[in-house]
């Protein structure tokens, strides 16, 4: 009404001059804008100021390298505020130039614009305000929830440069299964048969590598150790080592190998029970050269030196046994008279001797008994049961071990043995001793070698302190067992040593690096990285996984990996 009345009034309109083009056009211009800018010109501001509430209004330059998301933002930012200056002031001052110009009258201009934009303003702050807030939570939904996910959805489908795959226990828990197969199908002349490999390929150790390698056998309880020493055994009976094996548990499935191999090449087992449940016995003292007795004695009756102040109670003892060794006939049945024969005998000595001939096996008779020179003389096979819990027969078959190491060693020397010896020994923390320690660092070097298997780490560690330097002994197998197979350990400890062993390889890591923005969402990041960095060949979570029976291997010269054993085959009838 106001509009029309300035077009109309008569002395506040300026009249053309004669001959003047007529104002029509600049009319209707003026009445379009007029009728345009309610509420046009308001929803214009306030969709570009819910633009830049959304995408931001900064910033409008940047000397950092942008990605193409945000040259573009930043563009459509400088756009919008393009657009607002354009419509506010820009309008404004077009609409009072167009009233000028219509009217005349810089006053009624004045007006126009008053009652146009001014007095309008009054009524679309509401507009405004709404269309200010719904930018600004359309923003913080769009940072805190929209965006975040589509980030998330995004990087796990574009096309990437991806890192190796990290150790996942959760995944390790399925990947192998064991395997069934018959060893002896893969025997071969010059090789000893281990197992299979993951793609079913056999895996051989020349023989001559295999006898010059001190083996160890990790692993917890019913996890395979016991099948890969029957499979050894089988392979060692039959290509015609001498071959002898401590059975501490007992394994009935191992002498069961060892008696149809034996059948089946006509090769004689000889066996050696300290349970007396077996045919067999043995005399302690009754072979041997003077000195390998007296070493023997000592290490009987715990007399070894160890440093502490109880090797000074030993010298006693030490000094009784020198008293009576020339009057004695080298049976254990013969000491118990020579000491009620003495004055005063040590009392250690005393009970010893009496715990150890309540053990039958010791008891061979006279000119009787296992006879361990025969044994490696005439290359037989020899079986020996001990115990897990008698004190008094770990004893005895530790002092058995040392007089095989002891014979072991001189005939090979003297040149009396022709045959490879294998020694296998099962479960040996009940067996470890300082000689076994000393004798694994030079033992290879008389045609012989040893094969030992225990649980853990913390098996080693927990021998008797008193009797056994357990650093040494540590060390020792660490040193100079070259081949290893580790079963599935309990602890962490076992496995992440177990994986140290197989070695490191060079992994890409691809680290993706994850931003927190302003409305608290976090959004993956482009500044992605992919590194380079030593993990182990083997994950201790993959040992860990580890079915039974199947097992680490680590030999020399290769890389490790994972190896299926399996059962050596007998009938019911070699295991009574």
């Amino acid at each position: 009404m106001f509009l029309l009345e300035f077009k109309t009034g008569g002395n506040n309109r300026r009249r053309p001059a004669d001959g003047a083009p007529a104002h029509g056009n600049l009319d209707d211009l003026l009445t379009r804008l007029a009728s345009w800018s309610d509420p046009w010109f308001w929803v214009c501001v306030a969709a570009v100021l819910y633009t830049n509430c959304v995408i931001g209004f900064l910033p409008l330059s940047s000397e950092r390298e942008l990605t193409p998301v945000e040259h573009l933002f930043m563009h459509a930012r400088r756009v919008l505020l393009f657009l607002l200056l354009l419509l506010f002031p820009g309008f404004p001052l077009c609409l009072w130039y167009v009233a000028a110009n219509v009217t005349g009258d810089i006053t009624a201009a004045n007006n126009i614009v008053d009652i146009v934009i001014i007095s309008q303003a009054g009524r679309m702050w509401g507009l405004m305000a709404g269309f200010l807030l719904a930018g600004l939570l359309s923003r913080i939904v769009f940072l805190r929830y929209l965006y975040p996910r589509f980030s998330s959805w995004y990087i796990f489908r574009r096309v990437s440069q991806r890192g190796d795959q990290v150790s996942d226990i959760r995944t390790e828990a399925h990947r192998f299964r064991e395997k069934q197969f018959r060893p002896e199908k893969h025997y071969r002349p010059g090789k000893i048969f281990i197992g299979l490999r993951q793609d079913n390929a056999p895996l051989h150790v020349p023989v001559e590598d295999w006898k010059t390698w001190n083996q160890r056998m990790v692993g917890a309880t019913q996890t395979g150790k016991g099948i890969l020493f029957g499979v050894q055994l089988d392979q060692s009976v039959r290509q015609g080592f001498c071959t002898v094996f401590f059975d501490i548990k007992p394994d009935r499935h191992a002498l069961g190998i060892m008696r149809k191999a034996c059948e089946d090449t006509g090769r004689r087992l000889v066996t050696v029970d300290f349970n007396g449940e077996l045919p067999g016995k043995w005399s302690p003292f009754r072979t041997g050269t003077e000195r390998e007795i007296k070493t023997r004695l000592m290490h009987a009756y715990n007399l070894a030196e160890r440093g502490d102040t109880a090797d000074f109670y030993k010298i006693g003892e030490r000094e009784f046994l020198e008293s009576i060794f020339d009057k004695w006939s080298r049976e254990l049945i013969d000491l118990p008279k020579l000491l009620r024969d003495a004055a005063k005998p040590p009392p250690t000595v005393t009970n010893l001797t009496r715990e150890m001939l309540a053990l039958s096996a010791l008891k061979p008779g006279r000119s009787k008994g296992v006879d361990v020179e025969r044994v490696l003389r005439e290359n037989a096979v020899l079986y020996v049961r001990s115990s897990a819990t008698d004190p008094v027969v770990k004893r005895a078959t530790q002092v058995f071990l040392l007089c095989l190491l002891q014979a072991a060693t001189r005939m090979y020397r003297r040149r009396e043995r022709s045959s490879h010896l294998f020694i296998g020994i099962d479960e040996v923390k009940f067996l470890a001793t300082d000689i076994l320690g000393d004798m694994l660092a030079t033992i290879t070097g008389f045609d012989c070698h040893l094969a030992i298997a225990y649980q853990s780490l913390g098996d080693l560690k927990s021998v008797n302190r008193r009797l056994v330097n357990v650093e040494a002994l540590e060390f020792s197998v660490e040193n100079n067992c070259k081949m290893s197979l580790y079963y599935q350990p309990n602890d962490y400890e076992t496995a992440e040593y177990a994986a140290k062993q197989s070695g490191t390889k060079q992994a890409s890591r691809y680290r993706m690096n994850v931003d927190i923005n302003k409305a608290g969402g976090e959004v993956y990041a482009d500044r992605n990285l992919i590194t380079q960095e030593d993990v182990y060949y083997i994950h201790p979570n993959t040992l860990m996984m580890l079915p039974s029976r199947v097992a680490m291997a680590k030999m020399p010269g290769r890389l490790a990996e994972i190896v299926h054993t399996s059962w050596v085959a007998v009938g019911p009838a070699y295991l009574d």
